[in-house]
């Protein structure tokens, strides 16, 4: 039986075949499905740093389609305390300061706090999802309590290199499902 750990490691070797060249080749398939989800005036979008060296799909890539397509007005980024596995976001303002962390990560260290309510758009890291929309990210859980303290409108964009698997084992009633998932393949829609 394959488990939460299972598909982790499977999907974190997956990712390491990829090298930029083909990364490049799979984020312009993605860029064309992107267009594909609605467009909404957007006031306020959570994207994300990518762990380059994990291979993560790099979110940068698709801001500036969001700011000329869905009129986003400001980014704002995450910053997680791995003690307490709390999640913050940070307003991309002229003050915000950015500081590398552990595991690789690069992440605001001050700045002006978004609320979650206000975020319209959150852009997903995600090593794996399946067809019911359902992610799974490195297993601390910080995405799932953020997302929570959000709208119940805002937009969950995961971003993935891979077709999703048809179910994750595992999900609990914490996790927060996506509503859009794009891939080199297509657009998955929940």
């Amino acid at each position: 039986m394959n488990t939460k750990q299972t598909f982790r490691k499977i999907y974190k070797a997956n990712r390491q075949t990829l090298d930029r060249r083909e990364q490049d080749r799979l984020l312009a398939a993605m860029y064309d499905f992107i267009a594909e989800i609605p467009a909404s005036p957007t006031r306020l979008a959570m994207s994300y740093r990518a762990i380059a060296q994990n291979h993560e799909v790099p979110a940068e890539i698709f801001e500036e389609y969001l700011e000329e397509n869905w009129k986003v007005s400001q980014f704002c980024y995450p910053k997680v305390e791995f003690g307490t596995h709390h999640m913050d976001a940070y307003i991309d303002d002229g003050l915000l300061v950015w500081e590398d962390a552990a595991f690789q990560l690069t992440q605001p260290a001050t700045g002006n706090l978004a609320e979650p309510t206000a975020i319209d758009v959150v852009l997903v890291p995600l090593l794996a999802f399946d067809e019911k929309g359902y992610r799974l990210g490195y297993g601390k859980g910080f995405y799932d309590r953020f997302l929570t303290r959000c709208r119940p409108d805002t937009v969950k964009i995961g971003l993935s290199w891979f077709p999703p698997e048809n179910r994750l084992p595992e999900i609990d009633a914490f996790d927060i499902p996506l509503n859009y998932c794009v891939t080199p393949q297509q657009l998955y829609v929940f």
